[in-house]
């Protein structure tokens, strides 16, 4: 492997430079917190793990913290628009603060990309392959016809992007995915079998910690993740409305996180006339504050309708002992995340009267509820940041 390293206590030390748009745990979201995961468990096994991004914490430009090194590009631009939808300004933003950042990679023995916003992959990836220096990228999500869906106007462009990124870097890079749906979709757009890796997203075991038995229920229902328009949060509203109407059920339900849309799923709950049955947190810094809600809860609800196959929040869901409910999309989470009757209920249609019967089947029946929550337990035990980890390190240094 080519690239800069030195000795520490008479071997060498590898440099990984991490590289995203934000930066965990100043920003939370499911891809960061997976390099962060990683990221701290490779400086453990003797790493030197510094991350670029833009600055999304306050004070210097450098932070150090749990270990790894943070690098900042400077204040982000807006992510949304008005409407809650990904600004096309950021990624062009984006590509133009990575051209002036491009020095760095020379620096480092492997650099490791997070996918999002796809416009820094290929300045990034030629640069790595002209100077021999290891490419991981992380790809949770293609696309394809979406993205005319999305945007009509320029979602051609993200589309023909997408396709040239996946065929070439397949060739430069070693891709990771956390679900084997991704995966194959990967497979087929590139046209190409090897070097794309499987790795499931992991449980914060050590912050989650033991599940106490629970006499009562603070909430029946959690929810939890950025509050973006397709993450279906909307969906599960109406359904604690429907579950009050049509099966004559008052539900409770905390909804944890913060995003473009909560001021308008705050104004949805009023209308809908059951603010006084939901709490929204907004965003908790704290991890072990929010699984604490967790665990106080009977179980969690991921309505996501798109965004990928995987999802670190089910994952976190099964740490917590929470069986989970999500809508089975062609474009959402990945069929073999949720052992429907197990450790779950995959909902179709994608409505809230599906969702709502769904909730009452388990709600209404607590021994269902007490086999269900039996079968999570089982279940998170094959999930192991560590174990996710030391495959990461292989696949750096091509051992895998």
């Amino acid at each position: 492997m080519q690239g800069k390293h030195f000795a520490v206590g008479g071997r060498d030390k590898k440099r990984l430079l991490m590289v995203a748009d934000v930066a965990y745990p100043f920003v939370k979201g499911g891809a960061q917190r997976r390099q962060f995961e990683v990221g701290r468990r490779l400086v453990q096994a003797g790493w030197e793990v510094h991350l670029l991004s833009y600055q999304s914490w306050e004070g210097d430009q450098t932070r150090n913290e749990h270990g790894l090194k943070y690098i900042g590009m400077g204040p982000a631009p807006k992510f949304y628009n008005k409407k809650g939808r990904r600004s096309k300004i950021q990624p062009i933003h984006f590509f133009l603060v990575i051209m002036k950042n491009l020095w760095r990679v020379k620096h480092y023995d492997v650099i490791w990309a997070s996918q999002w916003p796809m416009s820094h992959l290929l300045p990034i990836s030629l640069t790595c392959h002209y100077k021999g220096i290891s490419l991981v990228i992380d790809w949770f999500e293609v696309w394809g016809d979406l993205w005319v869906k999305y945007s009509k106007s320029v979602g051609w462009i993200g589309l023909v992007l997408e396709k040239i990124l996946l065929r070439y870097t397949t060739y430069v890079a070693e891709l990771i995915t956390d679900s084997r749906v991704e995966q194959e979709r990967i497979r087929r757009v590139s046209r190409k079998e090897k070097g794309i890796y499987f790795l499931p997203n992991g449980i914060p075991k050590d912050e989650i910690g033991g599940l106490p038995k629970v006499d009562s229920w603070r909430f029946e229902i959690v929810c939890l993740g950025r509050l973006k328009n397709h993450k279906g949060v909307d969906l599960l509203l109406r359904a604690i409305a429907t579950l009050r109407d049509k099966h004559h059920w008052r539900s409770s339900l905390a909804v944890i996180g913060d995003g473009p849309e909560r001021e308008n799923l705050i104004v949805l709950s009023k209308r809908l006339g059951i603010s006084d049955q939901v709490t929204f947190f907004g965003l908790i810094p704290d991890n072990r504050e929010v699984y604490a809600i967790m665990k106080e809860c009977c179980l969690c609800v991921v309505p996501t309708i798109g965004g990928g196959a995987g999802n670190v929040t089910l994952n976190e869901a099964y740490g917590c002992g929470l069986p989970v409910l999500g809508f089975q999309t062609p474009d959402g989470m990945d069929p073999d995340l949720i052992d429907h009757g197990n450790t779950g209920l995959w909902i179709q249609p994608v409505t809230p009267e599906a969702l709502a019967d769904g909730l009452f089947s388990i709600l209404s029946n607590e021994k269902k509820l007490e086999k269900m929550r039996d079968s999570v337990v089982k279940k998170a035990e094959e999930f192991d940041w560590n174990l996710i980890a030391r495959d990461y390190e292989r696949i750096m240094l091509r051992e895998y």
